[in-house]
Formats: structure tokens, sequence, C-alpha cells
């Protein structure tokens, strides 16, 4: 047991000698664009769509200035290649932990606040007349509260409600890989299934275990997406499925039209940049991977989404729905009232979307929605209040809103019923 606990803290002190070196050297190699910043976020750790998010906040906050992002990575939990879509003049990787072999991962998260807190400090006595950010909390502050927000409310804090709001009020390009790497990636294409498409949809999907935000946005297995890919094979699009899911081994390997990042022969954060940049459709759930649609102009549907009241912005959003013990469906109305933002649902049954309704939801904005963005209902115009559906322009699913229409007060037993009728 203390050799355990030993070897833990000989690898936690020399995690935080490495990440206080690579933060150093990050720093002292780039002074020149650190110099030239007119605003610098430093951001201790983060998911992969911090990665996206962030910097796109920051970019909106003054158009105007220039703006540098220096963000911690930790090993496995961000897509390198990302950092190209800013630069290196906007965008700095640096170390906030370690991984060591047999040991794994070897990360502090308030160690790096510590350490991050600490070299913003330094800069300011370099450069006071700077504007500094530390992570999300002083974004959040830095932006003004969209009015239908109301203060003190679980909206107020909420990160999207300010960020979506100020995407509406400050408009900014599209970002893109460049040249070289969107041909390498073109090129691996036309290699491993062809020219015979004449679209591309990035189908982000996920499998990933971890605690009950994750179970439940990662719950559908790889069958349940089968009717909708198969919709767009036929349509001609390329599929290009990225997140945690693989086709090997499955009813998908050498589908025609069906790739992922093994079968296409390029490196997997490579081809999870390109098809969230530079595709005519993403499909995907309400997490990190699905985050391009903040600095991308490409029509997105959000699909068996949680959680309730959340968005992308300008989305297209399915959510799961509700059962009550006793198997009726929770009314829509009560859904955004009662279990907005709420993970857990006490007292509820949360269900997956049937194949069948995502398959629908997706050929409604294909066959009636394509390049209308937003598409979709507006949830004032159903009565009800969905702050961040608002601050992030986005829209819910005709689908989904009729599937409540057509159960009325009936009891149901599963969410299929609603569209098997």
């Amino acid at each position: 047991m203390m050799t355990k606990k030993l070897v833990y803290s000989v690898a936690t002190f020399l995690m935080r000698i490495l990440t206080g070196a690579s933060l150093f050297w990050t720093i002292v190699t780039n002074l020149r664009t650190v110099a030239k910043a007119d605003y610098i976020m430093l951001f201790p750790c983060g998911g992969f769509g911090h990665v996206l998010s962030a910097p796109d906040w920051l970019r909106r906050l003054d158009p105007a200035a220039r703006t540098l992002t220096i963000f911690g990575r930790w090993p496995g939990s961000q897509n390198a290649v990302a950092a190209e879509l800013w630069g290196r003049e906007r965008f700095l990787w640096t170390w906030s932990a370690i991984w060591l072999p047999r040991l794994g991962v070897i990360a502090d998260s308030r160690w790096c606040d510590t350490l991050f807190y600490f070299a913003q400090r330094q800069l300011k006595r370099l450069w006071p007349k700077k504007r500094y950010f530390h992570a999300v909390a002083s974004l959040v502050k830095a932006t003004p509260r969209p009015s239908w927000i109301e203060p003190g409310s679980k909206y107020d804090s909420h990160y999207e409600s300010r960020l979506g709001a100020l995407r509406l009020d400050r408009p900014a390009p599209a970002l893109h890989l460049g040249e070289r790497r969107t041909k390498t990636v073109e090129s691996a294409l036309t290699r491993s299934v062809g020219n015979g498409h004449r679209r591309r949809c990035n189908l982000y999907l996920r499998s990933k275990a971890g605690d009950v935000t994750n179970a439940l946005r990662c719950s559908q297995p790889l069958n349940a997406y089968l009717p909708l890919i198969r919709y767009l094979v036929d349509l001609e699009y390329l599929v290009m499925i990225t997140g945690d899911v693989e086709i090997k081994g499955t009813i998908l390997e050498g589908a025609s039209n069906v790739v992922d990042w093994r079968r296409a022969g390029v490196s997997k954060d490579l081809f999870h940049v390109f098809c969230g940049t530079e595709t005519d459709l993403h499909i995907g759930n309400l997490s990190g991977g699905s985050a391009y649609t903040y600095v991308s102009d490409i029509q997105s549907v959000m699909i068996d989404a949680m959680a309730i009241g959340d968005a992308y912005p300008k989305a297209t959003v399915q959510y799961k729905r509700l059962l009550r013990p006793d198997g009726s469906l929770i009314p829509l109305s009560t859904m955004f009232k009662d279990y907005s933002l709420d993970f857990e649902c006490l007292g509820c049954q949360v269900v997956d979307t049937s194949p069948l309704e995502m398959l629908e939801v997706v050929k409604d904005v294909v066959e009636n929605g394509l390049g209308q963005i937003p598409y979709g209902v507006r949830p004032e115009s159903l009565g009800f209040c969905a702050p961040i559906l608002k601050s992030a322009d986005a829209r819910l699913s005709p689908v989904w809103v009729r599937g409540f229409a057509q159960a009325g007060d009936s009891a149901q037993s599963t969410g299929d019923k609603l569209f098997s009728e």
C-alpha cells in the first residue's frame, strides 16, 4: 500500500515539474505571439468541445482584437489537429497532464488551475494593459446576459446561453483546415471509397462509458443508426463516421459510401477535424464532437439528445423523451419546465429515440429543410420558454414535436409507439 502511494506521489511530483516546464517553454518560445495579443485566455484543462467553443467565444468578445488561447492538453483528451483551425497566432498547446507507462494519465485539475493562475499573474506584470481570461467562468463574466435569461436562474450560469447570444450578435468567419490538409483527406477518400457521392455527412456517434451524462448521451448501439445511414447512402451521401464508434467488424465494414478514419487510411485526429468542418451536413449528439458547429456554417441535426433544453448553434434538435412511472408520456411543456438541463430526471424513465424516429427526423431535414439554417420549430411558437435554444438560435425537430401531438395524453409504454401508429 505504501509503495503504491509512494509511486503516485512521485508521479504527481513529476507531473507538476513537467507541466510547469511545458507552460514556461510554450510561453517563452512564443513570446512574440504573446506580446502581440490583446486578449489572452489561459485554459488549464477541458474537453474537446472547449478547444473550439472557448477560442470562438474569445474572438467574438472584440472582433477587432488579436486573441490568443493557451490551452492545457491532457494525453488522449483533445484533438491536436484542431489547433490548426486557429493557427499558431491564436492558439497554443501546452501539457497540463502527463502519461506514464503502467500508470496512465497523471493529472490534477486543481494543480492546473494553480499553475495557470500563476502564469497569468506573471504575464500581467509584463503586460498589464492586456485583458486576461481564465477558462469558461471568466468568459461568462465578460459577456452580457441576454435579455431573455433571468438573473440568478440555472440558465444564467450556463455558458451556452451567453456564448449563443454573443454569436448571434457578432458573426465571425467559419474556420477551415489548410489546403494541404484538406487535399490529403480528399485524396484518401477517393482511394478508399471512390467518387460515387454528391454530398458529405459527418455522423458523430459515441459509445463512451462513464458518468450519467455520458451514459445518457452515448447509450445507442450502432444498429440504431443503420436506417438513417442507409437512407443517406441511397441519396448519394458519403457518410463519414466519427466519434468513438468503430465500423470494423460490423455490417458497415466495406459498405458503399460509408467510411471512418481507419478505412480512409489517415490519422484519426485529421479525419475528425476534416469531417467536422468540410462537410455538407452534421448529425450528432450534444457533446464535444458536435462543437464544430460553433465555428462552421454547416447545417446540423442533434438526434437523441440530452439534456432537455440544451442546444448547439442553429441546430435542428430532437431530444429523448421522458415517461412517468405509469408509462405515460410527459408532455413537451412539462419536460422543458421541470427537467430542463437535468440529466438525472428523477422519477422519470428516459427513453432512447427509436431508429425509425431518428430516420424520420433526418429525412425531414434533408427533404424539407436542407439549406434552411436553422430549420424547425421555435419553442416560443409552442408557448413555452427554452432560453438555451433561443440563445443558440436552434429549432426543435418538427417530426419530434409532431410526435407529442399524435400521442396526445394517451399512455405510452415506449418511445417507439409514437412513430409506429
